[in-house]
């Protein structure tokens, strides 16, 4: 059935820099492409990682602020300039899903390919049943409604976590309980509500046992050499520090 692997398409914080777009992931499988938050110019994104965009099939905002969902309105516009017509989900939290919409409105986009689907704020929720991989939802702790995510694979058993914004919290050691690689967002150098440090990530993915640890969401002024020294502090296990297109196999 082919291969699935992830490609991130950008691992800025809030504020991005040269070097580093803010935070998106793009989920290749062969059955489509699912987008894991909405910055940037969501289209071209995707094309310079290779991706077809007419292969995506859902979005999924993990919350609603700007640095994860602002890319929204423009990869519609793409959509209806590219005479998309089959259909695109979106799937969100209900506030993230009342932003998106009046994002929407506010640029006057009406698309008819566009599904909302609004995702419960529960523990360890099955969203999807695709005949390669689910994924599992589940409430994290940011300073707005913020959901990770899980992604099992049914091609290799193999699993993936997405932390999305959040400070640690036992609802995302739950989610990630043996899975193969977590991406922990890293955006802040001390304990801070609603974001992690590299310590913590580590931390978190050591008392998991998760098997990779991948680092992203850098705020511009963390020196990366210091970031993997104190994560590796922690972590027995694999650890990347992301760049923008990295591609890891699952």
């Amino acid at each position: 059935m082919g291969s699935q692997r992830i490609i991130v398409l950008g691992t800025g914080a809030s504020l991005s820099s040269k070097d580093r777009d803010n935070t998106s992931l793009a989920f290749d499988t062969p059955t489509g492409i699912l987008l894991i938050d909405c910055a940037s110019n969501p289209y071209r994104q995707l094309l310079l990682a290779g991706l077809d965009p007419n292969r995506l099939f859902a979005v999924f905002l993990t919350h609603p602020h700007p640095d994860h969902l602002y890319g929204f309105p423009s990869l519609v516009h793409h959509f209806i300039m590219a005479r998309r017509s089959s259909t695109l989900a979106v799937y969100a939290n209900f506030p993230t899903l009342r932003v998106a919409a009046s994002l929407l409105n506010a640029f006057g986009l009406r698309a008819e390919f566009l599904r909302f689907f609004k995702v419960p704020e529960e523990r360890n929720y099955t969203l999807l049943e695709a005949d390669d991989f689910s994924l599992i939802t589940t409430p994290v702790r940011h300073v707005v409604p913020t959901l990770a995510l899980r992604i099992n694979s049914k091609l290799n058993s193999s699993s993936f976590v997405y932390s999305s914004d959040t400070g640690p919290c036992p609802e995302l050691v739950a989610l990630a309980k043996d899975a193969d690689i977590l991406v922990h967002e890293c955006s802040v150098s001390r304990p801070s509500q609603g974001h992690t440090t590299p310590a913590q990530a580590a931390q978190l993915a050591e008392s998991c046992g998760v098997k990779k640890l991948i680092l992203l969401h850098f705020w511009p002024t963390m020196e990366m050499d210091k970031v993997y020294e104190e994560a590796s502090q922690h972590f027995k296990g694999e650890i990347l520090l992301a760049h923008d297109f990295l591609e890891v196999e699952l």
